[in-house]
């Protein structure tokens, strides 16, 4: 009886009778090192070629897309691993039968240029090019529900705060309209499957039509990168991308040869694109693509998305600075060399955009050694000796001095 049922629940996820390919687009091997300083974690859970994609396929069903992506190696399954964090098997852990492998899959469906989102999912440090910013996002993961919760939490929490400044205090309804609002952007912007069948090299995952408005289109363009995945991550305990913003499912990075994260080579910035493999038709587009970044600057990587038929892919430019809005001053038409003032609007519905935008490393004022009493009045004194400050000056300073006693 239950080889019988194995055999049914067989043809269920893999049909005998196929439905029409929509597409196919082949990516480069042998690329699964991002800007081409990534090294795989030391550990047994990895090994080169196992985030290396190389082709990435949609076909049409009853219900939706079917699409696929399939890996130079044969995808990792959770049969004989234990969690990292408890004695618990990791088949017990993640909803599918894969443990080590995001994929995010950014589509350009209007093409309109700036119609859409730029902003990626957190973590993964790269931007979208403007010229295919993205209406719809699907995210592969092993724990597709908890994905979507710590999404929903890490959004929600920085539209609190934009509330908060504009607003104040919120009452316990506006929170409420606030987290269904969330709900409802996360929900028209991203899709997390739960139909997922994996074999051999390969992934398929299910969207349906009512994500999408329909089948997945041949003259969508689509921007898919893989990055390593992290399927322990706690809700309250997010991991830290390179900039040190939270990163969704994702394995961290480090120096040397880490047992359980991902390593930039000796010499290479440590600020790059946390991108395993992207799918361009070169290894060296990708290369470019993902070098074209300051970490120092805050300028991040920008990926455009591709069609189907993988034309050749001119890098974008590199980001500009905003000029500077010169104000004219009302005293004799002067100019007066400041910024114009922005208004600020009150934010009441989420933007998706910003929200998924790394939020600015805020920099630190120089520490300056406070000098003592002693000190003070010393110095004090060479300048009276100077002849730099009057006597009541000299008085007026050393009684201020004093009373830091």
């Amino acid at each position: 009886m239950s080889i019988i049922r194995n055999i049914a629940l067989l043809l269920l996820c893999f049909p005998l009778t196929a439905g029409e390919t929509i597409f196919t687009m082949k990516d480069a091997t042998g690329d699964d090192n991002g800007a081409g300083t990534i090294a795989y974690p030391s550990g047994a859970d990895f090994e080169r070629g196992d985030l290396d994609l190389i082709s990435f396929s949609a076909e049409k069903s009853k219900k939706g897309t079917w699409f696929e992506v399939r890996f130079a190696n044969n995808v990792r399954k959770p049969d004989e691993r234990t969690s990292s964090q408890s004695n618990l098997p990791m088949k017990d852990i993640v909803d599918h039968d894969f443990y080590t492998i995001n994929v995010d899959v950014y589509i350009d469906t209007d093409g309109k240029v700036g119609s859409g989102l730029t902003s990626t999912l957190p973590g993964r440090d790269v931007v979208v090019s403007k010229a295919t910013a993205w209406e719809k996002a699907v995210a592969l993961t092993p724990r597709p529900n908890n994905a979507e919760s710590l999404l929903r939490g890490m959004m929600t929490k920085k539209h609190r705060k934009d509330l908060e400044d504009s607003e104040g205090s919120l009452s316990q309804e506006r929170v409420r309209q606030m987290r269904e609002d969330m709900r409802e952007l996360v929900e028209q912007r991203f899709f997390f499957p739960t139909r997922v069948n994996v074999r051999g090299r390969s992934i398929r995952f299910l969207v349906p039509k009512e994500f999408l408005g329909g089948h997945a289109s041949a003259d969508w363009r689509y921007l898919v990168v893989v990055t390593g995945c992290d399927p322990e991550q706690r809700t309250n305990v997010p991991i830290l991308s390179g900039r040190g913003e939270p990163g969704l499912m994702m394995m961290p990075f480090n120096y040397g040869r880490p047992f359980e994260s991902f390593r930039t080579e000796f010499d290479s910035d440590p600020g790059q694109p946390r991108i395993i493999d992207a799918l361009y038709p070169t290894a060296d587009q990708q290369v470019k693509l993902l070098s074209n970044f300051d970490s120092i600057k805050g300028v991040a990587a920008i990926l455009p998305g591709i069609a189907p038929d993988q034309k050749e892919i001119a890098p974008p430019p590199p980001a500009k600075k905003k000029p500077v809005v010169v104000v004219k001053s009302r005293d004799k038409g002067k100019t007066t060399g400041k910024k114009a003032p922005v208004k600020v609007e009150p934010k009441t519905k989420p933007d998706a955009d910003r929200l998924l935008k790394p939020t600015p490393a805020k920099k630190k004022k120089p520490q300056v050694p406070k000098r003592s009493v002693a000190e003070r009045l010393k110095e004090l004194e060479d300048l009276r000796k100077q002849g730099l400050i009057t006597e009541e000056e000299y008085k007026a300073l050393r009684k201020k001095i004093l009373e830091d006693l």
